[in-house]
């Protein structure tokens, strides 16, 4: 299973596709300093792979990355900022 995590900023979201195909993604809006993470999901077919974990690291890093603060009212992201605190 080959996959890989996109940024697609004109969109406001990560993609994740497996194999070439899209099967995922992260929902943001930016306000300022700040990237709010509104939704994630990854196609019921590719659960339990840890795949909403990767796609979710990768976006909040790169978040992080651009200056950004993260926040999130998405839930899955909310957990994974309280395991992993800036």
């Amino acid at each position: 299973m080959d996959t890989e995590i996109t940024h697609a900023a004109d969109r406001d979201r990560y993609v994740l596709t497996v194999d070439g195909s899209p099967v995922g993604k992260a929902l943001y809006t930016d306000d300022g300093a700040t990237r709010t993470f509104v939704h994630t999901e990854v196609d019921p077919q590719f659960g339990g792979h840890g795949l909403g974990t990767q796609l979710v690291a990768f976006a909040v890093a790169d978040a992080r990355a651009a200056g950004k603060s993260v926040d999130a009212t998405c839930p899955l992201v909310a957990a994974y900022l309280l395991k992993n605190p800036a």
